[in-house]
């Protein structure tokens, strides 16, 4: 024990503090003016502030969050030679760094996996690639299936969007183009931008 304490009023003293801080723990009223401990979160793939389907685009599936797959859920594979990922037998279906191309069956479905808790704000625009012809495709964003931004892209047309979401780690966001009455022409173009901010996390306090 420090000098002048004997051992009886060390362990008096040690029960007295230990009974305090219980009874600080229990009372969330003392307790929410504490700072917050942040509780430390694995990424579900590598955390940046910027995501983009341009910059980021390669050819590997899951490399920077992104995912290339048709809407039965299949994975594409890469075509080096006109660098462009499409169904493993070729039914029309693309995704390339700045856009896609619908099937007759099947959508084409770029994915992103939030990597943590978050905010994500993003914009950007799809836009008619092949004006030439053809009737237009729908434009889709898909939060876990669900949508949050649907819109006709008509011929020599665009569908610009701004959306705010908030997301959870492994939570996915689709953005998806799906032929209207014929695949004929429906090359669509496609940007965005992504800035991702991670929500802190606040651990509960324990007393051990």
């Amino acid at each position: 024990p420090p000098p002048g304490i004997d051992a009886q009023g060390l362990e008096e003293q040690l029960a007295t503090a230990e009974s305090l801080a219980s009874l600080v723990l229990a009372t969330p009223a003392l307790t929410a003016h504490c700072p917050a401990v942040l509780a430390a979160q694995t990424p579900a793939c590598p955390l940046k502030a910027v995501y983009s389907p341009m910059d980021d685009f390669s050819d590997t599936q899951g490399r920077d969050c992104w995912s290339y797959l048709d809407s039965s859920g299949a994975q594409m594979v890469f075509d080096n030679a006109n660098a462009r990922w499409r169904k493993q037998v070729d039914q029309g279906v693309y995704l390339w760094r700045s856009g896609g191309h619908p099937g007759g069956t099947v959508d084409a479905v770029r994915r992103w996996v939030s990597p943590v808790d978050g905010a994500l704000s993003l914009s950007g625009a799809f836009t008619d690639g092949d004006p030439t012809g053809g009737d237009g495709v729908t434009v889709s964003i898909l939060k876990n299936g669900t949508p949050v931004f649907t819109q006709d892209v008509a011929k020599r047309g665009q569908a610009p969007f701004s959306l705010t979401l908030n997301v959870t780690r492994g939570e996915q966001l689709d953005f998806v183009v799906n032929r209207k009455g014929t695949t004929a022409y429906d090359s669509t173009g496609f940007t965005a931008s992504m800035n991702f901010r991670q929500t802190p996390r606040k651990q509960a306090w324990t007393w051990a």
